[in-house]
């Protein structure tokens, strides 16, 4: 009778241990990531090029693409090469 009982003590102290430990899932830790300052600038880049194709007939929009090389020159010159 007493080794029935250590044995069933034993069980559910082994069930609760093991229903309490699949209960808490390890989640991992994100940190927050900083966006690419090289990407954050290709991205203005490309909305301010996006804003000139729609102010400008396709005839007129030499001036775009001409804005829109020397904003990603600027950028890789001062950003993404730092």
């Amino acid at each position: 009778m007493r080794r029935t009982l250590v044995l069933c003590a034993a069980l559910v102290v082994f069930v609760l241990a093991l229903a309490f430990s699949s209960l808490s899932t390890g989640r991992a830790v994100r940190a927050y990531q900083q966006p690419d300052p090289c990407v954050r600038c290709q991205s203005r880049c490309q909305r301010e090029y996006d804003k000139c194709l729609n102010k400008y007939p396709v005839e007129q929009q030499q001036q775009c693409h001409d804005g829109f090389n020397s904003c990603i020159v600027d950028c890789y010159a001062t950003v993404c090469e730092q």
